[in-house]
């Protein structure tokens, strides 16, 4: 049998303990560690959809010795604090950053432990490494922004209490015009404080909130909305463990009067918008956000047996908003687990630790109530998946018929004595993908018959289960008008990956057997995609930006405002971002296995894509460098003068038809020829005939060289970066410390863009 579930040594112990990242991959935190999971595409060696691997895992223990103990003085611990403190310490939660938050622009996670300490992890090397490692502790940061006493020293309950740290939850990338993209850690306490955290490469401490009086045991953040005036805001949502509930206005803002960096310092305020529930007394356990592309919010919160629901037209944060609350009583009897949306926000999916789920329809007019069809289609799915796992556990055949099961109700209630050998599932948490097409469920599956088992032999499982049937026309042309608004914002890339994007909506394709079909996901994703292209073709080469190239203070070139419009104009551009995603989905194409004809029309289709993209780049890149030469903005340096050379041969050997390129180009070589004389060559590292269609070459000793996708040049293995998704190289600026690049203009700041691969927007990979 071909399970596609991926197991760990080990049972979580605290329910909604799986989450999804904005780069793709899963975290489940248990108490011995947390484990990085990575979601695979169907492909030549995957033969089911929904399958991944354990691919990093961070163990608590292993960092105790270096940081040691977060120890108080006794007196001011209860019971229950100082058996904690006596045991082993362990994870007591954790949660994703968004995307683009380090230098790896992937997803970093956030990790409290019973003891309290507080720290960041991420990958040592790559997005995808299997290493990941503690980058931050903020313990220390978070004890001086209470007190300046010593953790042993403090007697007053009241600080102890504000320094033992139990909830954290991290914001949504908030990305401005003005200033650069950041993000807001909120870590909760037990005296009903909150701390709120800038993080942009690093921590750094903003504001202090009491905002309940007593355990503050979750809470979550809705997307920024752009109110004007360089001013943004997001929903955030606390829960104390006495049964409050409240909505708070965060708003971020720039001070630019102090702005020796170009970014102004960070200014944030929080105001309470209104009380969600205080009459039900029990605690808040989970809340899930879904926030449409049109503006408009949907907000859930279960408490107990109770789910409340709030819906609004537009950002609840708007005066003019239309909010309208719902409820609803389950029958179950165990604790929720898990909660996610349907891909239209018109469902909830409640998982409970009793092994049940059930669909619930959210609607304004008709309230929340419960859809036995989905609830019995996902049931059986899930069914199929655990039973597979018991059969695979107990070595049984692989052929052996499943067509017997039954739902899991019926599977409980049956009366054969032989029934005590079974197992029943347990869910532990779930979370959803991108689209929500696929639900990650974590189980274990545990005996009828009390048993006693150690750590070293429990186990649990993290499964994918489809949640809609593929064959639907009406959700593949809800999936791509969903996609066609996403991509309406300029920033999408930057926020979230284009794996995390297009994982699930590519796992619902089967371009193998649809490639040709009109009606299938896969043509329908790329005519949707290609037709919105051609109705915006004109701002694809027309887009203009205000940022200043001229810096009045130096009489010189603007670092930052060059920086601004290239990030502008190549990336946070909304017909590129729509020319990517056609890449990524031929891309993704490739791991089929397609006869040649078939092949062979990917391929030419994706070298076309190609091609116009690099044609965009040459065309915004000189078109830049010409304005600045004829303002007398360009200095001789010799790495610039090589780089915007290269271009310019590069137009001449491959674009001698595009007159408006050659005429860049001819203004360039003017330009340059009546500038101080460098010792410039065409070339980067003095290769010979270095301009050639391929992207791999050797220098005159055999060495192989690759093609930088940025520079046009080619390169040693040692400087470059590879593209996760479509393996296309750049040159890692951090390699370069020579004199020459650092005091460079246009070759530092097209790398220093290029954060993302041009083509793909995926991102990369270092040191490969």
């Amino acid at each position: 049998m071909n399970l596609n579930n991926g197991d760990v040594n080990t049972k979580p112990t605290i329910p909604n303990c799986l989450k999804w990242s904005e780069d793709n991959q899963i975290l489940l935190f248990t108490p011995i560690g947390i484990y990085i999971f990575t979601p695979l595409y169907k492909g030549l060696n995957i033969v089911r959809n929904g399958t991944c691997m354990c691919t990093a895992r961070v163990d608590c223990q292993e960092f105790n010795k270096e940081r040691g103990y977060f120890k108080f003085n006794n007196k001011v611990l209860d019971f229950t604090d100082r058996i904690i403190q006596e045991n082993q310490e362990t994870f007591r939660c954790a949660t994703w950053s968004p995307n683009g938050t380090s230098n790896l622009k992937g997803c970093l996670f956030i990790a409290i432990t019973t003891k309290y300490n507080v720290s960041i992890y991420g990958p040592k090397v790559n997005p995808i490494n299997s290493d990941w490692i503690e980058i931050e502790n903020m313990t220390e940061n978070i004890i001086s922004s209470y007190t300046n006493e010593k953790v042993e020293d403090i007697t007053d309950e009241i600080i102890a209490d504000q320094l033992q740290s139990i909830s954290v939850s991290w914001s949504p990338l908030c990305i401005g015009e003005n200033f650069d993209p950041i993000s807001i850690i909120a870590i909760g306490s037990k005296a009903g404080t909150i701390t709120f955290w800038s993080y942009n490469n690093g921590a750094n401490f903003l504001y202090r909130l009491q905002a309940h009086e007593t355990w503050v045991t979750t809470s979550s953040w809705s997307q920024w909305v752009n109110l004007g005036n360089n001013q943004y805001a997001s929903s955030f949502v606390t829960g104390c463990v006495e049964g409050s509930v409240y909505l708070w206005q965060v708003s971020l803002s720039r001070d630019f009067s102090d702005n020796e960096n170009g970014n102004g310092k960070i200014l944030l305020s929080i105001t309470l918008r209104m009380t969600l529930t205080n009459e039900d007394g029990r605690m808040a356990d989970i809340m899930k956000w879904y926030d449409s592309a049109d503006g408009s919010e949907k907000f859930a919160v279960i408490k107990g047996r109770k789910i409340y629901v709030w819906l609004s037209n537009k950002s609840m944060l708007l005066y003019d908003a239309q909010i309208f609350s719902l409820d609803f009583t389950m029958q179950m009897s165990k604790v929720v687990t898990g909660l996610t949306w349907r891909y239209d926000g018109s469902q909830l999916r409640v998982f409970t630790m009793d092994g049940n789920h059930w669909t619930f329809n959210v609607s304004k007019e008709e309230g929340i109530n419960i859809d036995e069809f989905r609830t019995n289609f996902i049931n059986k799915s899930l069914i199929t998946k655990w039973q597979e796992q018991e059969f695979e556990d107990e070595d049984e055949k692989d052929d052996e018929s499943l067509e017997e099961l039954t739902l899991i109700e019926e599977v409980k209630n049956a009366g054969e004595e032989n029934d005590s050998s079974m197992k029943e599932p347990i869910y532990y948490g779930a979370d959803s993908s991108a689209n929500e097409l696929f639900v990650a469920v974590v189980f274990a599956l545990e005996s009828r018959t009390v048993q006693y088992l150690t750590d070293k032999f429990e186990v649990s499982h993290v499964t994918f289960i489809s949640t809609e049937n593929y064959k639907s026309m009406e959700m593949r042309e809800a999936l791509v008008r969903q996609l066609l608004n996403k991509l309406e914002d300029p920033f999408l890339i930057c926020r979230k990956s284009t794996t995390y994007l297009m994982w699930d909506l590519l796992e619902y394709c089967d371009p193998e057997n649809e490639y040709y079909e009109d009606d299938s996901l896969f043509s329908m994703l790329e005519k949707a995609l290609r037709n919105g292209l051609l109705r915006q073709s004109n701002n694809l080469y027309f887009l203009e930006t205000s940022y200043p190239l001229f810096d009045m203070t130096t009489n010189g070139i603007s670092m930052n405002g060059l920086i601004k419009r290239l990030k502008l104009q190549l990336y946070n551009n909304i017909p590129l971002n729509k020319l990517r995603i056609i890449i990524h989905l031929y891309n993704n194409t490739l791991r089929f296995e397609f006869n040649g004809d078939e092949g062979a029309e990917i391929q030419n289709k994706i070298r076309y894509e190609i091609s116009t993209l690099l044609k965009y780049f040459l065309e915004k890149i000189l078109n830049i460098i010409s304005n600045c030469l004829q303002g007398g903005l360009i200095v001789g340096n010799e790495r610039d003068q090589s780089f915007i050379l290269n271009l310019c041969d590069w137009v001449l050997l491959y674009y001698q038809t595009d007159e408006q390129l050659l005429n860049h180009a001819k203004a360039i070589y003017e330009g340059l020829n009546g500038l101080q004389r460098t010792t410039a060559k065409r070339t980067f590292k003095d290769l010979d005939n270095e301009i050639r269609p391929g992207f791999k070459g050797a220098c005159e000793k055999g060495h192989l060289w690759e093609r930088c996708s940025i520079t046009l040049s080619l390169l040693s293995n040692k400087l470059i970066k590879s593209c996760s998704i479509c393996k296309r190289k750049s040159l890692d600026i951090t390699k370069l410390n020579d004199e020459l690049s650092i005091n460079s203009i246009f070759f530092k700041a097209i790398l220093m863009v290029s954060d993302k691969c041009f083509y793909c927007g995926g991102n990369f990979i270092y040191n490969c």
